[in-house]
C-alpha cells in the first residue's frame, strides 16, 4: 500500500500570475496533498483542476516560481512544493509554448467563478482524461443484495454495481449521482442528456444510471460534501482525497474503484468541476477586481463572456451553489426548521416515500357543508335540495373544485411527465416529500381524472 500523509498542515497553494503575490491575494485555490509522506500532490490531478477553474484551458502549464520553467513531471509525477503558479498562454491556441511569463506581467487570464458557469468540453477533453471505461471483472458470488428501495433505477445500479465500489461493503448501499440532481439545470444547458443510457422525462434526464454508482452512505455523504472525487491514476480509477477527514482519506485515499462500462467517464470529469469550484470563493472574495469568464443570455442563446468584475457583484456570483427547483413557477413556501441541509448539495431524501399521482394519503380538508346532510345514495338519479345530484363522483368534483388553487399560475408542475416518471418507478423530488407533483398542484390532478360533467349545482 502507498504510504501516504494524514497531516492536515501538507497543503499546495496554486496561483494566478496576474496577480500581487502580496497578503496571499493570487492564491486560486489550495488542496490536501496526500500523495506523499511529506507533503506530495499528484501532477495530473493539479493540472486538471488549475485549467478547469480557468475555462477548461488544457494547454496552461506549472512553475515552482513566478517566470520560471515550465514543470513537466510526468501524468502520474508528484508535486512536492508548497506552492506553484498556473499559466495560460496568452493566445489561447492549444499547443502554444509562447510564456507569457518571461513578459514583465503575466496574463491576466479569466477564471470560471463558479460551475454554474464552466462550460463541459464536449469536443475538446483534456488528452489525459479517459473517455471509456474498461471495467475490472467484478466477483460474482450467489450471497443475497440488500432489497433495493426508492426506485427501479437505483435497483439497477445496486444489481449493477452489487457493492459499494469503495468499500466491497454490500450493505446499506446507495445511488450516488455524479453530477447532481440539483444541476439539472446546468445539465440540460450543456446538453449532457446525449450521454444518457435511457429516454427519461425531463426532469428526470440527471437520473440516467451512467450518471451514478454505489456507494456507502458514509461515502455517499463525504461524496456530496466534496471531500474527494474518483480520478484515473496509473491506469486506474482511484479516489482521492481533496480535503482531509479524520478517517476516510487514511482508510481509502488511492484505493482502486472497480467501475462497470455502464458509468460515464465523462460524468466522472463534471464530479471533479463540481467539487472543484467552491474551493475558488476566497480568490473571489478578497475585494478586488477579477477577470471573470462568463455564460450569459444573449439574443435567445447562451454566450460566453469576459468580463473584470468587482464589489458586491463579485460575492453574489461566488456564493454556494443552492439545489434548484425544476419548478420555476412554484412559489417559495416558508422554510421548514427540520429540513435537511444536505439536500442543497443534492443529496437523496433521507427518508424516501414514494407517491403516486392517483394516490394521496396526507390529510384533506372536510368537503363543503350542504343544506342538507349528505348520504350517498343506491342510486345515481337523487338529488340534494337545490337540485345538484348526489352521485358520488359529482361531490367528489364539486368538493375539489373548492380546493384547488384560484390562481391559474401556481400549477406549475408536468402531470405527464409525473405520470410517465410513476410509470417507470422513479422517486419524486425531495421538495416535495417524495412526489412527482408540488402540493400546490395535487388537489388538481383529481378533477383532471374524473369524466366530463355538467356544471349544474357546482359553482
Amino acid at each position: 500500500m502507498t504510504v501516504i500523509s494524514t497531516n492536515r498542515g501538507h497543503k499546495i497553494s496554486f496561483k494566478h500570475p496576474g496577480y500581487s503575490d502580496d497578503f496571499g491575494q493570487n492564491i486560486i485555490f489550495t488542496l490536501h496533498a496526500p500523495d506523499h509522506p511529506n507533503g506530495g500532490l499528484h501532477y495530473s490531478t493539479a493540472l486538471l483542476a488549475c485549467a478547469i477553474v480557468s475555462g477548461n484551458a488544457w494547454y496552461g502549464y506549472l512553475t515552482e516560481s513566478r517566470g520560471g520553467e515550465i514543470l513537466q513531471p510526468g501524468w502520474d509525477g508528484l508535486l512536492l512544493g508548497r506552492s506553484y503558479y498556473f499559466y495560460v498562454p496568452n493566445d489561447r491556441h492549444q499547443g502554444s509554448e509562447t510564456s507569457s511569463s518571461s513578459s514583465s506581467e503575466a496574463y491576466r487570464y479569466p477564471v470560471c467563478p463558479s460551475f454554474e458557469h464552466w462550460q463541459f468540453p464536449h469536443d475538446n477533453m483534456p488528452s489525459w482524461w479517459p473517455t471509456t471505461i474498461v471495467a475490472e471483472d467484478l466477483i460474482e458470488d450467489s450471497d443475497p443484495l440488500a432489497p433495493p428501495s426508492a426506485s427501479n433505477l437505483t435497483a439497477h445500479i445496486l444489481r449493477r454495481d452489487r457493492k459499494c465500489l469503495v468499500t466491497g461493503s454490500k450493505d446499506y448501499i446507495e445511488r450516488a449521482h455524479l453530477c447532481p440532481r440539483a444541476e439539472l439545470e446546468w445539465f440540460l444547458k450543456n446538453s449532457m442528456s446525449q450521454y444518457n443510457n435511457l429516454t427519461l422525462p425531463g426532469d428526470y434526464l440527471v437520473d440516467d444510471f451512467s450518471n451514478a454508482v454505489a456507494l456507502r452512505p458514509d461515502l455517499h455523504r463525504a461524496f456530496d460534501d466534496r471531500k474527494f472525487v474518483v480520478i484515473p491514476k496509473q491506469s486506474k480509477w482511484v479516489i482521492h482525497f481533496l480535503e482531509s477527514t479524520n478517517d476516510l482519506n487514511r482508510m481509502y485515499h488511492n484505493t482502486n474503484v472497480p467501475l462497470s462500462s455502464g458509468v460515464s467517464p465523462l460524468f466522472m470529469l463534471v464530479r471533479f468541476a463540481w467539487t472543484m469550484f467552491p474551493m475558488i470563493r476566497p480568490f473571489l472574495d478578497v475585494g478586488l477586481p477579477r477577470n471573470l469568464r462568463l455564460v450569459v443570455k444573449r439574443d435567445d442563446r447562451n454566450a460566453e463572456d469576459v468580463r473584470t468584475i468587482s464589489g458586491q457583484e463579485l460575492k453574489d456570483i461566488s456564493a454556494p451553489g443552492r439545489a434548484r427547483s425544476t419548478s420555476p413557477k412554484k412559489p417559495k413556501r416558508k422554510a421548514d426548521s427540520d429540513a435537511n441541509p444536505a439536500d442543497d448539495l443534492g443529496y437523496q431524501c433521507t427518508k424516501r416515500r414514494k407517491f403516486s399521482t392517483k394516490s394521496i394519503t396526507r390529510p384533506r380538508p372536510s368537503p363543503p357543508s350542504v343544506t342538507e346532510p349528505v348520504l350517498l345514495p343506491q342510486s345515481s338519479s337523487s338529488t340534494l335540495s337545490d337540485g345538484s345530484p348526489t352521485d358520488f363522483r359529482t361531490l367528489k368534483r364539486r368538493w375539489l373544485k373548492a380546493q384547488r388553487p384560484s390562481d391559474p399560475h401556481i400549477i406549475c408542475c408536468d402531470y405527464d411527465a409525473a405520470e410517465q416518471a410513476d410509470r417507470l418507478g422513479l422517486e419524486g423530488k425531495c421538495e416535495n416529500g417524495g412526489a412527482h407533483l408540488c402540493l400546490e398542484c395535487l388537489g388538481a390532478v383529481y378533477a383532471e381524472e374524473l369524466p366530463e360533467l355538467p356544471d349544474k349545482g357546482l359553482e
